[in-house]
């Protein structure tokens, strides 16, 4: 009984004893995270007529110093963007346009230190095998995009394509996809 007595009573120092009034910020690792500059990459895509393209985000590695040595790492995974289906595309991440040449903008939430963009030809995307999982494997399809943080300018050639946009910053990285498609230019 006296055992059982004495584990209680130190249960209860233990407890108690964390019960002191300490800052919220030093103890909850949510709080610091708030009280940072912690902010997930977003990328918001402007073209002709088209005011706010939302792309669909993939793969993204995002890690913020809690200012204690420590940090907060975030990542996720997401399908390549040639697995992604026409169900993944949703309007907001499409892009029709009647165009010959046209400026795609670029405007991120945080400016990135670097930004590289891919793209697909959609009716070459039947040649990709999706359960291919050598490295590389799509490099036979995609081209090198010409492009700044800013944004890039392209040229109607006739083909819709899948756009990949990879930023890096500081705190990490992160890729966003959308299609353009264009439209006849008579109607």
């Amino acid at each position: 009984m006296k055992k059982i007595l004495c584990l209680f009573l130190l249960t209860m120092i233990i407890l108690l004893g964390g019960c002191g009034n300490t800052d919220k910020a030093e103890m909850d690792p949510a709080a610091q995270i708030e009280s940072s500059s912690f902010d997930w990459p977003r990328l918001i895509i402007r073209a002709p007529m088209y005011p706010r393209c939302v792309p669909i985000q993939g793969a993204t590695y995002w890690a913020v110093p809690y200012g204690d040595g420590t940090y907060k790492v975030t990542s996720n995974d997401s399908p390549h963007p040639l697995q992604l289906t026409q169900a993944h595309f949703w309007p907001e991440s499409t892009i029709s346009l009647r165009f010959t040449t046209s400026e795609i903008e670029f405007e991120f939430n945080e400016p990135p230190l670097t930004v590289s963009v891919v793209r697909w030809r959609m009716s070459d995307i039947t040649a990709f095998n999706a359960d291919s999982q050598e490295a590389g494997a799509t490099a036979a399809y995609y081209e090198i995009v010409e492009a700044t943080a800013d944004g890039f300018t392209i040229t109607d050639d006739g083909y819709s394509y899948i756009y990949e946009v990879r930023a890096i910053w500081a705190q990490g990285s992160s890729a966003f996809a959308f299609r353009v498609i264009p439209l006849p230019t008579e109607l």
